[in-house]
């Protein structure tokens, strides 16, 4: 996967300051970097969240909850823990 932070955050810097008729100079970037980066955080974070999706569909064989809420997932014919199936994403 690739990283797109930095094409997501200029994007929405840019929808903002065009939203607002701010000037493209920089003179106002304090002022609506805050809400950009907060929206392009989301975006981002929703696109992985969507990507590692399509991963443990794609990859998980099973999956086993018990009576406490513990989750374990089948990978590769083993019992894992989701931590350790994002960790074997990343």
């Amino acid at each position: 996967m690739s990283d797109r932070r930095e094409e997501i955050l200029s994007k929405e810097h840019d929808r903002l300051v065009d939203d607002r008729g701010l000037p493209r100079d920089g003179s106002e970037l304090v002022f609506s970097y805050k809400p950009a980066a907060i929206s392009a955080m989301d975006e981002y974070m929703k696109e992985c969240a969507i990507s590692f999706l399509k991963y443990v569909l794609e990859k998980m064989q099973g999956h086993s909850v018990d009576a406490a809420g513990n989750v374990e997932v089948k990978y590769n014919g083993e019992w894992i823990t989701p931590e350790t199936l994002f960790e074997n994403f990343l």
